[in-house]
């Protein structure tokens, strides 16, 4: 019970970045699958499907990556929007700035540490008397963070130790799409990454219009990684004793997937093509999970409780592509993960796993009491938005069902705004306003 408490009740409420930000509309990106680890002197070239010229881009990255020192030097243009001359943006604490310049030459900076979201101790970066353009970045140091390692059989770098330039305004007109020419890892995979092997350097795109922002850089050295395939979906793992469990994982994601596309969502379909989901297995401690648009990653799944996370832990992970896009940094992240539980919660309905349906809500149930209010005053995210809401939903299905959830999760995933006032207001039309008011009022008990 202490491991499953961990991953519902630590680990999944982080994973709301998961599609958080991925428009729940916008089709999934084709991810390169590697069906086996290449050999260091022919890396595998896969395909993009991002196309963008230089002009349009929110930011152009040159990452090098030192294996052995365990360290990244970084160079990071950005199409700077400036504000009072001044122009901000956030790095993890472990980066040093080296040098800041724009395009007139070297400007002065400052730096003062903060903490946000998900995230540890951030370097806060600002430059004075700047004014808008290309404002260039160079920083160098460790990395650290959830699913953040330099090691000689794989390298992670994601959102969550900030090893690139975030929470910046961008220039007026800058496609959401960020560039990194990545070096050091020649001997290496990367995960949606094309190789030059003139330049021996990867490039990796950000996902097409994806408002997260995010660049996950994930590369496998050759002969270190196992890997399981089957119709489009592959799991990626670096020990060879989960052979088992991820077989069983990936049929439970496929199953997980096809009834969220026949069956709940059938009016939002999403190709399951080229998802790729990785197990760090050696990241002990790491009970949770984060997911971006057309990849799963994953803590080591032989420390989880097998049973519970395969029915509620990866259907889970796999609705933040439709329950997304609420803002993760507020309480209105409620909405994204009460609607991912209880997709997950509702499919272990569908495959008639009534118990594993009981347990989970007599923990959330049990849990809850012990956190604030969904709805904050200062307008922070709480903790336990995802047990509240899922208990607030559970009052409702008490009363009318399966379908009533049904109904609220359609509603929130059709929100061309996804927040609160939105949500309760389409409820109040779709369904009634008792419903909305009953919602409205949960929200502060």
């Amino acid at each position: 019970m202490k491991t499953v408490v961990a991953l519902i009740l630590c680990g999944i409420v982080l994973a709301t970045l998961a599609a958080c930000g991925a428009s729940s509309d916008a089709p999934s990106p084709d991810v390169p699958v590697f069906e086996s680890p290449p050999q260091p002197s022919e890396p595998v070239t896969a395909p993009s499907d991002i196309a963008f010229s230089d002009a349009d881009m929110k930011m152009s990255i040159e990452l090098e990556v030192d294996v052995d020192k365990k360290q990244i030097t970084v160079s990071a243009s950005m199409a700077a929007k400036v504000e009072n001359n001044e122009f901000s943006f956030y790095i993890g604490s472990s980066l040093t700035v080296d040098e800041i310049s724009g395009e007139g030459g070297s400007l002065e900076w400052q730096t003062e540490i903060e903490s946000l979201e998900f995230r540890g101790p951030m370097r806060k970066v600002t430059v004075t008397a700047v004014t808008d353009g290309i404002i260039t970045a160079k920083y160098h140091g460790s990395v650290s963070g959830a699913f953040n390692f330099i090691d000689p059989e794989a390298v992670a770098l994601s959102f969550y130790s900030s090893w690139y330039p975030q929470g910046f305004p961008y220039a007026d007109g800058a496609a959401d799409q960020i560039r990194v020419t990545i070096t050091g890892l020649s001997e290496y995979t990367v995960l949606r990454g094309e190789y030059d092997g003139g330049d021996k350097a990867w490039t990796y795109h950000s996902v097409k219009d994806d408002p997260t922002e995010d660049c996950n850089i994930i590369a496998f050295k050759p002969g270190s990684v196992f890997t399981v395939s089957r119709d489009g979906v592959s799991l990626h793992y670096l020990d060879e004793a989960e052979a088992g469990l991820a077989e069983n994982i990936l049929d439970y994601s496929l199953d997980a997937l096809a009834y969220y596309n026949e069956v709940l969502y059938p009016d939002h379909k999403k190709e399951a093509g080229n998802l790729n989901i990785v197990s760090f297995s050696y990241l002990k401690g790491v009970e949770w999970a984060y997911s971006r648009a057309g990849l799963i990653v994953y803590g080591g799944l032989s420390d989880i409780d097998e049973d519970i996370f395969m029915k509620e832990g990866a259907p889970h992970e796999l609705a933040h592509f439709w329950a997304n896009g609420a803002d993760t940094s507020s309480w209105e992240d409620w909405l994204n993960e009460t609607c991912a539980n209880w997709s997950a919660l509702l499919y272990l309905l569908h495959i008639g796993d009534q118990d594993a349906f009981d347990q989970l809500i007599e923990m959330y149930l049990e849990y809850s009491v012990n956190f604030p209010p969904i709805k904050t005053v200062d307008g922070g995210r709480p903790n336990g938005v995802h047990n509240k809401g899922t208990v607030l939903f559970y009052e409702l299905y008490k009363e009318h069902g399966g379908e009533m959830i049904e109904k609220l999760l359609n509603i929130f995933v059709s929100l061309p705004e996804k927040n609160t006032e939105s949500f309760i207001n389409e409820v109040s039309s779709q369904i009634g306003n008792e419903t909305a008011d009953f919602l409205q009022a949960g929200l502060l008990t």
